[in-house]
């Protein structure tokens, strides 16, 4: 009876050793794959923000120069109609002619693709419109020089509305590059640039959009900026 019993207890710490050391490894793998995951989302992150980080100063420059350009205009007398404006934009941007080298060379903007599918939306079109003003910019001064040399006083009303079709076109790509890379700006510092978990940001845009949320779901939706004016004065969006 005593060797039964004995066998019994030395059967029972034989299991309970081999299932401790089965529980052990398991943690420890389990352990190691937590670990390798942390390292591996904190060094995606790290790359997120040194690449967000090299944006970020091709927004702010947009930013920049469309202010300085508002306040420039805002001290201009007498004060210019709506398509003077445009005009006058277009003919300081010729000489402005701001360069967004990082992101038109497209890495940083592939590296933060998948993070958050606006910020890839705004990134992309931002440099897609400021592309474009290129071009426009290259029309608006062929156009604006054509419509100064010599011409036949019948053939001046036609040059004119080339050059404000020139200009309104300029016009409206600026202030689309402008605003794709405000939302642009905007979400880098929600979700990559801020110390607040991402999920938080993502459910308070959700639930509770602010301003540059429903501008930025506006634009992406329509193509329109919110509440901007078109030419002619028609309304681009409700406010």
């Amino acid at each position: 009876m005593a060797n039964v019993v004995s066998f019994s207890m030395s059967s029972v710490v034989n299991q309970l050793d081999h299932w401790q050391t089965l529980f052990g490894s398991f943690i420890g793998g389990l352990m190691g794959v937590i670990g390798a995951l942390i390292v591996a989302v904190m060094a995606v992150r790290r790359q997120r923000w040194v690449m967000a980080s090299a944006l970020l100063p091709d927004m702010q420059q947009l930013r920049a120069a469309h202010d300085s350009l508002e306040q420039a205009l805002q001290s201009v007398e007498p004060p210019l109609g709506e398509w003077a404006k445009a005009q006058w934009r277009a003919e300081r941007l010729v000489a402005l002619r701001p360069v967004l080298s990082v992101l038109h060379d497209g890495v940083a903007v592939t590296q933060l693709s998948d993070l958050n599918g606006r910020l890839s939306a705004h990134l992309m079109l931002c440099r897609l419109r400021h592309k474009d003003l290129d071009t426009l910019l290259q029309q608006f001064t062929a156009m604006l020089n054509g419509s100064r040399a010599p011409m036949p006083a019948a053939n001046v009303p036609q040059a004119m509305n080339l050059v404000r079709g020139s200009a309104d076109r300029v016009q409206q790509a600026w202030d689309l590059s402008v605003e794709h890379a405000t939302l642009a700006e905007y979400f880098m510092d929600r979700l990559i640039f801020n110390r607040w978990p991402n999920i938080w940001h993502r459910l308070r845009m959700r639930l509770w959009p602010n301003d540059l949320d429903r501008r930025s779901t506006h634009l992406l939706k329509t193509g329109a900026i919110l509440g901007a004016r078109l030419p002619g004065g028609t309304p681009g969006g409700q406010g």
